[in-house]
């Protein structure tokens, strides 16, 4: 069987819009964006895949298994690990070391966040090419447990009470 053909432009395009309102919106609620702080400071949890697997579930194509978050992660890795996490660690020495005022941070800032918008847009042209949602083995609760025993998180059940802001934001 031949595989299958790359998603449209459009489709890509759809995607990436919807997933980057949808991630705007989620981190905007009220708390969602301290409990996704706190998961990528105190877990190393990579927020953009997060956002992604659980508008994935709510609104995009469906609920993502290990298999899927692992090739996912395998998209977006060389990304954040070369890029973000080193334009995070560069804001974050500038806070720290009382640079935080200084103009050159807000623009590594601005550059942190463009980087974490180009690592949604590769995800979103991976999720383009998922097939399409099968309402009846889908349960969108099942997301966000899911993703956190994918990351190897101990003990996810620990982690129910701070992400209740982050599962509030949640549409549905």
């Amino acid at each position: 069987m031949a595989p299958a053909p790359p998603p449209a432009d459009e489709a890509v395009e759809a995607v990436e819009a919807a997933l980057w309102r949808f991630c705007l919106r989620v981190y905007a609620a009220p708390g969602a964006a301290d409990a996704c702080l706190a998961l990528q400071d105190e877990a190393g949890v990579d927020i953009p895949l997060l956002l992604a697997a659980l508008w994935s579930a709510v609104e995009g194509p469906g609920v993502l298994d290990a298999a899927a978050l692992t090739a996912l992660d395998a998209v977006v890795a060389d990304w954040r690990d070369n890029v973000v996490r080193p334009l995070r660690r560069i804001r974050r020495w500038m806070k720290a070391s009382g640079h935080a005022a200084h103009p050159l941070r807000e623009r590594v800032k601005a550059d942190e966040l463009a980087a974490e918008r180009h690592e949604l847009a590769m995800i979103a042209g991976w999720l383009a090419g998922r097939p399409s949602r099968d309402a009846r083995n889908d349960d969108p609760d099942t997301a966000l447990p899911a993703f956190l025993t994918w990351t190897g998180i101990a003990d996810p059940k620990a982690w129910r009470e701070p992400l209740l802001p982050l599962t509030r934001a949640l549409p549905g």
